[in-house]
């Protein structure tokens, strides 16, 4: 396996969940596609806005991807992440 992602549907809103890349593989565009598919799929669903909790090491791929930050970085236990949004 080399790439994994998850939607949770909230509401009416997708929560994108374990978005990840093996690692020596990051950086080549499987995530970016793999999020792209996620995005398509709900709406398909009829679902057009995603979230999710990015790490602050994801900010970056998020943001390259046309994700928005949503408020201040938060902390659950010890795991510190900045929600972020797409609408599609």
């Amino acid at each position: 396996m080399i790439s994994t992602a998850a939607l949770a549907p909230e509401g009416d809103s997708y929560k994108m969940r374990r978005v990840v890349v093996k690692r020596g593989l990051q950086g080549s565009g499987i995530g970016s596609k793999m999020v792209e598919f996620c995005e398509a799929y709900a709406r398909k669903q009829g679902i057009f806005s995603i979230y999710c909790h990015a790490l602050d090491s994801a900010v970056n791929f998020y943001l390259k991807n046309g994700w928005t930050p949503e408020g201040d970085y938060c902390s659950d236990d010890t795991i510190t992440y900045l929600q972020m949004r797409k609408i599609l």
